[in-house]
């Protein structure tokens, strides 16, 4: 048996997060029922400014765990852009911990260590690093890159290639480097990871269009 995390919303369609229960030998998924108050926006707040995942406006685009599985995170891609902690009980049942902004609208992708909380925002063409701190819950963004939030900054022949738009923030095998493509300017941005500080190391271009 394993746990499953599905998340909905985009545009101005309000979405919402649900678990389910994945049996490996059949392939089927039950919903957890546990979780059908919480997802309506009925969980409760655990700290001044945490919110449910979905069931009252926002648009959780992405969720990620950690390694361990204790923590899950998402982005919020309602406003200015957000990103939310949540303890993970046994049950499945996600319990709000406290949310940070994101530095950028539009957050799609979100990457989790058990130290800190990548994220890429697509309509700021921005990306953020925040710090975990000890109760699972998100300090300020310690690490902060402008791929280009400006119109014109990017560099294709598609509507969506008016500026930067990182999509998807992403580890090498070996831990030491994180990658960040952006449809907006064609390019693969590489940096180089130490605990928490990014370094840009080097981009690699695609083809027009490439995105």
């Amino acid at each position: 048996m394993a746990r499953v995390y599905a998340t909905t919303g985009f545009g101005e369609v309000p979405g919402e997060a649900f678990a389910y229960d994945l049996r490996i030998a059949g392939g089927s998924l039950s919903l957890l029922p546990a979780l059908d108050s919480y997802l309506q926006g009925t969980g409760g707040q655990a700290e001044s400014g945490a919110a449910s995942v979905g069931g009252d406006g926002s648009m959780p685009m992405w969720l990620a765990a950690t390694p361990s599985g204790k923590l899950a995170y998402t982005v919020d891609m309602s406003g200015e852009g957000s990103v939310h902690a949540h303890h993970i009980a046994a049950s499945g049942a996600l319990t709000p911990i406290n949310v940070q902004p994101s530095l950028g609208a539009g957050p799609c992708h979100l990457t989790a260590t058990e130290g800190h909380v990548l994220c890429a925002n697509y309509a700021g063409g921005t990306i953020s690093v925040l710090p975990i701190r000890v109760d699972g819950g998100l300090d300020e963004p310690c690490a902060f890159f402008d791929h280009g939030s400006t119109q014109g900054s990017g560099a294709g022949v598609h509507v969506r290639q008016d500026m930067a738009h990182p999509h998807q923030i992403l580890f090498d095998p070996s831990g030491g480097h994180v990658f960040v493509p952006d449809l907006g300017t064609n390019l693969v941005h590489s940096y180089a990871w130490e605990d928490g500080s990014l370094t840009e190391a080097s981009t690699f271009e695609l083809h027009a269009g490439a995105g």
